[in-house]
């Protein structure tokens, strides 16, 4: 199994906001990580995000 650790933030003006996250194996080794900048939404919808641009990533690298 892979572990995926996700994490928004929001800039002070309001006007950008980030996700990221890192992909970890059962071992708890560092797999990969990724980071993207998104435009202003609810912070429900920022780590929802976050969790499906991880999820992407690790099917896209073969984890599944």
């Amino acid at each position: 199994w892979f572990k995926i650790s996700v994490d928004g933030s929001v800039s002070k003006n309001n006007t950008k906001a980030a996700i990221g996250g890192a992909v970890q194996n059962s071992d708890g080794e560092w797999l990969m990580s990724f980071n993207m900048v998104t435009g202003m939404d609810e912070i429900f919808n920022f780590e929802a995000r976050a969790i499906v641009e991880g999820m992407k990533l690790a099917w896209l690298k073969g984890y599944k």
